[in-house]
């Protein structure tokens, strides 16, 4: 449960912090140009958050901006996990019954056939284990959050169904007319079924694959055909988006994230946005179209918002916004293509932003003490740093440090004996590459030469022969 739990918190702090960063950008964006994006381009771009919660995933690209994930780092290749090369390496695992011979005891080099209890290679140490995991707790706080408010929408929804199975359909002929006129403006093939309902404040559509429009009992009789014409436009152009299954979606991230205020903020703002741009859409579509008297029976059908139904009366500072959009319609459609030219920036930054992320630099491992540069550059992403045993500083020191070497015309065998003697290294040679190249002739000649360039070179002198080293439990 552990390492679930990690996952699931990294991914929430993760896409915490992202949508912090794309909230602020959106507000900044808004405030900086407000005056000219129309309700379209402000719907984008609380779009573009709400799809960063909904898509756990965005790919590496070299042009990427960010770098999401706040634990993958890159790092160099740990100098014990030797990567895979085409050159052959001696295995530091000896074949059962060889012996390990002691540091500079001058021996044959036949003891020098290695032990069966050395490991096949270095394994990093194991975690240690904790008793209480914290993490686990504040997942457990998390999911039972979650459920709670699955819990809450689902009982609303079975009591709202419950409760409307009494709605009767409307009998008005006038409403009944305008209803069909408008689905046929908007380009709606499906049918709408019109019911009258005391459940709602205000008309308010509800159902995804059979969707009804909710009208108060006196909606008929208190405002005028041409008031109500943009209003049941304003339902259907719902219906046609499939706005009430997208709240649906909405409703599952909200609980998702039910503990980042942002969150709710970004969503609040994503609806307030889509309702300006049905708005916008009805005004597009009446005939005579008034933004002004629009706005006016907005606030005479201004309610508090169903919980379930997706209605048209909102209250406080949404229904501000939405007035000052309503009646910004006429101004704004003459700057339509500087809003266009401006949203389009705008959510194409936003969304490069988004949808993808930095990838990690290049790294040149350092393989077996040659440059990487002979390999070519290669890439690792590391989730955890392995701390590196005990025995690896003693012997990097040891790697490290400068012999002088004189050996002319010398067996292969005799090289690694000097070499061992000379950087007190516990040399391994495995038993069938002494017996083919313990006898070869090598000559090495240097001064001031690193005890790992000089392993290096002793098997690389040998010729005819694909030898290389490795590094395991203190042994070469």
């Amino acid at each position: 449960m552990s390492g679930a739990s990690t996952t699931i918190a990294r991914w929430l702090i993760e896409t915490g912090w992202q949508v912090t960063l794309l909230v602020a950008l959106v507000l900044l964006a808004e405030a900086v140009l407000g005056r000219i994006l129309t309700p379209r381009w402000r719907f984008g771009l609380w779009l573009l958050v709400v799809a960063r919660l909904a898509i756990p995933w965005s790919p590496e690209l070299d042009a990427g901006l960010l770098r999401w994930r706040v634990d993958s780092v890159t790092r160099p290749i740990p100098a014990w996990v030797e990567p895979p090369t085409s050159r052959r390496t001696a295995d530091p695992t000896p074949p059962r019954g060889g012996t390990v011979a002691p540091r500079g005891d001058g021996a044959a080099l036949s003891p020098l056939r290695s032990s069966p209890s050395l490991p096949d290679r270095a394994s990093p140490p194991a975690e240690p284990r904790r008793a209480f995991d914290p993490t686990a707790l504040v997942v457990g706080a998390w999911l039972a959050g979650l459920l709670a408010l699955l819990g809450r929408d689902l009982l609303r929804e079975i009591r709202f169904r419950r409760r409307l199975g009494n709605a009767a359909p409307t009998r008005n002929e006038a409403l009944l007319a305008l209803v069909e006129e408008g689905r046929r403006a908007v380009g709606l093939r499906v049918p709408v079924e019109t019911l009258e309902t005391d459940l709602v404040g205000a008309p308010a559509v509800f159902g995804v694959r059979r969707p009804r429009l909710l009208v108060p009992p006196a909606i008929a009789a208190s405002l005028s055909d041409e008031a109500l014409r943009p209003i049941v436009l304003h339902e259907l152009f719902h219906v046609r988006h499939r706005d009430v299954a997208a709240n649906l979606v909405l409703a599952v991230l909200r609980a998702v994230h039910w503990f980042h205020p942002l969150v709710h903020l970004a969503l609040r703002r994503l609806v307030d946005a889509r309702e300006s741009v049905r708005d916008w859409q009805a005004l597009s579509r009446s005939a005579g179209r008034s933004p002004r008297r629009y706005a006016e029976t907005l606030l005479k059908l201004a309610s508090p918002p169903s919980a379930v139904a997706l209605g048209i009366g909102p209250r406080g500072r949404d229904l501000r916004r939405r007035i000052l959009m309503i009646t910004a319609f006429d101004r704004l459609s003459k700057r339509a293509p500087l809003a266009a030219a401006a949203g389009a920036a705008l959510v194409a930054s936003l969304g490069w932003i988004t949808f993808t992320q930095a990838a990690p630099p290049a790294v040149l491992p350092e393989l077996g003490g040659r440059p990487a540069g002979e390999d070519g550059l290669r890439r690792v992403e590391c989730e955890r740093e392995t701390p590196p045993p005990p025995w690896r500083a003693p012997m990097e020191r040891k790697l490290d440090a400068t012999v002088d070497v004189d050996l002319r015309d010398v067996t292969f065998e005799e090289a690694i004996r000097f070499v061992r003697e000379a950087t007190a290294l516990n040399v391994v040679v495995e038993e069938d590459v002494l017996g083919e190249f313990g006898d070869a002739e090598v000559t090495l000649v240097a001064e001031d030469l690193r005890a790992r360039d000089l392993l290096t070179i002793a098997c690389r002198a040998v010729a005819d022969a694909d030898l290389g080293f490795a590094l395991a439990d203190g042994v070469v």
